[in-house]
């Protein structure tokens, strides 16, 4: 393991920004692990709290910010590694289409290397850009 690096790539993508974070969304399972941790807080039942206790401790590097039609940030750990690598992806609203930033970053130097990352990078592009599901 060496120190966590970061690599960044960004793009402008000829998709509307809710079509492009509907795709990204359903093809990493990125989810507002929040909204399900209130909702099971506030059903008042014992049970539901202690599944809202163990979502919230299983659902640590989620992201999740949401303005539907200008803004997505939708962030996951990747991989079974400790520590994981981790991904954020951010859509902004650009005209017709859509500006998506996207970090990654990682500890292990096999899932820094520029093909690995480039893959990475290829496939988000690919999925928001509806050529991937």
């Amino acid at each position: 393991m060496q120190k966590r690096e970061q690599r960044e790539y960004d793009v402008v993508i000829p998709v509307d920004i809710d079509t492009a974070a509907a795709r990204l969304r359903r093809y990493y399972g990125f989810e507002d692990v929040n909204a399900k941790i209130r909702a099971l807080c506030q059903s008042g039942k014992e049970s539901d709290q202690w599944a809202a206790t163990a979502i919230a401790e299983e659902s640590r590097g989620w992201e999740w910010e949401v303005t539907p039609g200008s803004y997505y940030k939708m962030g996951a750990d990747m991989g079974k590694r400790n520590p994981p690598a981790h991904i954020v992806i951010e859509l902004e609203k650009n005209g017709s289409g859509t500006h998506m930033y996207i970090t990654y970053s990682a500890s292990y130097s096999d899932t820094l290397t520029p093909e690995f990352v480039q893959e990475i990078f290829k496939t988000a592009n690919d999925v928001a850009a509806g050529k991937r599901r």
